[in-house]
């Protein structure tokens, strides 16, 4: 089975959330949030970002990682998912993997029927992390600890430690 890391964007303005309507093969028509797999060499925030600005034309700032959700299929799927608040309501779709980008009330997406969204059940755990409590800060992602130091890099810059309040 084969493993695939998804990254998604929580994106809210002004108690909305941000949603895109799929057009892929499997999927069309079906509302879910903003983003993908990533690209070769690229880190989750990075591919988060890209997907977010790629599907609704929002570039912002990730504020956090809401958390990581996993389920198996025809895949083991990871899906890191990171929350972005914007500045501004203005959405679009540029990107032809999507047909439409609208905001939705959280109970407009709990009211939605189970058939119109891509997965419903992670979709609600989601939306219950998000009301119940705050995202990890981006720093606890570490990234780029594997293969060959960068010629910036020592070991110790690979390892963190943090002091417990």
């Amino acid at each position: 089975m084969e493993t695939i890391v998804h990254v998604s964007v929580l994106g809210t303005h002004d108690g909305r959330v941000a949603m895109v309507r799929e057009v892929a093969s499997g999927c069309s028509g079906l509302w879910n949030l903003p983003g993908g797999h990533l690209e070769r060499g690229e880190g989750l925030a990075e591919g988060a970002s890209r997907e977010l600005r790629e599907e609704t034309g929002v570039e912002v700032p990730l504020a956090g990682l809401l958390g990581v959700y996993t389920g198996h299929g025809r895949h083991h799927l990871i899906n890191f998912v990171f929350t972005a608040p914007t500045a501004s309501g203005d959405l679009r779709c540029p990107d032809p993997d999507v047909s439409e980008a609208r905001w939705f009330s959280v109970a407009e997406l709990i009211g939605l029927p189970a058939e119109s969204v891509l997965n419903p059940r992670k979709l609600r755990r989601i939306l219950e992390d998000y009301e119940s409590r705050e995202p990890y800060a981006l720093d606890c992602i570490g990234e780029a600890l594997y293969g060959p130091p960068q010629p910036s890099q020592q070991l110790a810059a690979c390892v963190r430690m943090r002091e417990v309040p």
